[in-house]
């Protein structure tokens, strides 16, 4: 019932189609592109793993390099 009002409400409001679990991951990610601690980060989430978490800095990282790419390197024509 959560994942459904949450869902609806998201929609109404936002415009985007969020779900608990999608907000969970971009909470994940925010706090790693703010430079917060893996493991801060871990206990937030609730994971027992680092494992788990660890797949926020990939993707983060990911997601930064892409942006890097769009603008070229430092000295490189774009």
């Amino acid at each position: 019932m959560i994942s459904r009002v949450v869902t609806r409400w998201t929609k109404r409001r936002l415009g985007v189609r969020l779900t608990p679990h999608k907000l969970r991951h971009a909470y994940g990610r925010q706090c790693v592109d703010l430079g917060v601690g893996i493991r801060i980060i871990a206990e937030a989430l609730g994971h027992e793993s680092l494992e788990s978490t660890k797949i926020y800095t990939q993707v983060s990282f990911q997601r930064t390099r892409r942006i890097a790419e769009l603008f070229g390197s430092p000295g490189e024509p774009k």
